[in-house]
């Protein structure tokens, strides 16, 4: 679906590429991932990260979707639905994906039942996956480094 722009059509409702204030951008960046490392709970953590990561995703496909406003006031686009969304485009790495849905699991574990303390009482299944993500998370960040 295009729209117009003066005589030329374009597919993106804004630049792809934000190169005007891509170093505010990367700074926002680090000081919301800052503040998940300074909250002080794992619940909180965990929400704000579904927070933060679910902004990015929003900030994503509103980049490929011309009239991306209209499915967001949508009561069935849910995170979930972002996240296969853009699983089904395959412009992002799919490890990526993986993250994302998996940090959407455990916040929906402690937003949905105030039972859980800690990541710790979180369902077997999903720790499972976070441990195995976690793990390969801090691999990368170690030969970055």
């Amino acid at each position: 679906m295009d729209s117009k722009k003066g005589n030329k059509k374009t597919v993106f409702t804004i630049s792809m590429f934000d190169f005007e204030n891509v170093e505010d951008n990367n700074s926002k960046s680090w000081k919301n991932f800052e503040r998940i490392l300074k909250t002080g709970d794992d619940r909180s953590k965990t929400i704000l990260a579904g927070i933060i990561i679910e902004h990015y995703l929003d900030r994503l496909l509103s980049l490929l979707f011309v009239d991306y406003k209209f499915l967001t006031e949508r009561s069935d686009f849910t995170y979930s639905f972002k996240i296969s969304l853009l699983k089904s485009l395959r412009i992002i790495p799919h490890s990526i994906i993986t993250m994302c849905d998996c940090v959407r699991k455990v916040r929906n574990e402690f937003a949905h039942n105030f039972e859980i303390e800690s990541i710790n009482n979180i369902s077997k299944r999903i720790k499972t996956k976070s441990t195995s993500f976690m793990q390969k998370t801090q691999n990368l960040i170690r030969t970055l480094n």
